[in-house]
This record gives structure tokens, sequence and C-alpha cells, in this order.
């Protein structure tokens, strides 16, 4: 059956092609460990490397990780902003991709 998805964390990238899969990797490891209801969401802001290959790739083995691609650079905040009004679940979040937390 399937899971009703309750949060995404939407993930804005620039040119993230060294940082994309380990912090998908990282995130879903942990979503998946602890059952969660998540939403991984890539929001990709007109990347010039290898980035939106890498995400394709990752889409192939994960058909919850939704990825939003701009091809022309709209700036961090507008693509955080298209990205919310985009999903579909009660909650959103977002993070940079380095998942780091303060």
């Amino acid at each position: 059956m399937a899971k009703f998805l309750k949060t995404s964390i939407v993930i804005p990238m620039w040119n993230e092609e060294k940082r994309v899969e380990n912090a998908y990797k990282q995130l879903h490891e942990y979503i998946s460990k602890n059952d969660l209801d998540i939403q991984l969401v890539f929001a990709s802001n007109g990347c010039t490397d290898k980035t939106v290959d890498i995400i394709n790739e990752l889409k192939k083995k994960d058909s919850n990780l939704i990825h939003y691609d701009y091809s022309e650079p709209i700036g961090k905040g507008k693509a955080i902003q298209q990205a919310f009004e985009m999903v579909q679940t009660p909650y959103v979040i977002f993070m940079d991709c380095d998942i780091a937390l303060p």
C-alpha cells in the first residue's frame, strides 16, 4: 500500500555535483530507517555542471524523488518558493544540499 506523504524537504541546488549524491543517500537512509512520511524534492537552479544528470540517475532508482529543474538561474529564494508552490504535501521545509543544520 502506498504511503501518504506528509512532509516534503525541498533542497535547492546550484552546481552541487560534488554533494547531491551524498545528500540524497544520507537523507534517504534516515527517512527509510525511521519509516518517515517524507518526500525529497530537489530544485536545481540553472546548473552548469553534472548536478541534473546525477539527479536523473537517482530518480531512476527512486520514484518518490521529485526534481524541479529550472534551466535558467532564478536564484535560491525563487527556486525554493516555486518548489514550495508545486509540492502537494501538507508540510514543506527546506535545507541546503550540504544537509548541515545550525
